[in-house]
């Protein structure tokens, strides 16, 4: 019978794996395969009743470090920017990139390594959403 610890490593392994393979294969780092959204990982910023952008977060735990994502996504055909904003733990808020295709499919993907405290959406104009808990243990 195999331990939950030997599980827990060869799960670990596995991650890794995957993070390094990809590395190698794309020449770049990219969201491993195993990277989860954490419940209510995404908070939306309303304006005049229109979602003008979203932000989601993604996770992939490796030993201790953490890597976050932040995505921030436009919603609306407005002209107004949006991007993402987090906080890891010790630091300052860090804002992300602005969406680089406005409402266009794709968003501002932005890599935080850390443990994410929380995130938002700011929207030109029209402000930010509060600030979202990052949803996992």
């Amino acid at each position: 019978m195999v331990s939950m610890r030997v599980l827990a490593l060869a799960r670990r392994f596995a991650v890794l794996l995957v993070f390094v393979t990809t590395f190698l294969v794309a020449g770049h780092v990219v969201v491993p395969a195993t990277a989860h959204y954490g419940s209510g990982a995404c908070t939306s910023k309303y304006h005049d009743g229109i979602n003008r952008g979203v932000a989601c977060n993604r996770y992939a735990g490796f030993g201790n470090h953490y890597a976050n994502w932040i995505d921030g996504c436009d919603r609306h055909s407005d002209g107004w920017r949006v991007r993402a904003w987090g906080n890891v733990v010790g630091a300052p808020a860090i804002p992300g990139d602005w969406d680089p295709n406005g409402n266009n499919e794709g968003c501002a993907n932005d890599q935080l390594w850390g443990h994410l405290e929380n995130h938002r959406i700011c929207v030109e104009v029209a402000g930010c959403s509060g600030w979202q808990p990052h949803g996992w243990p």
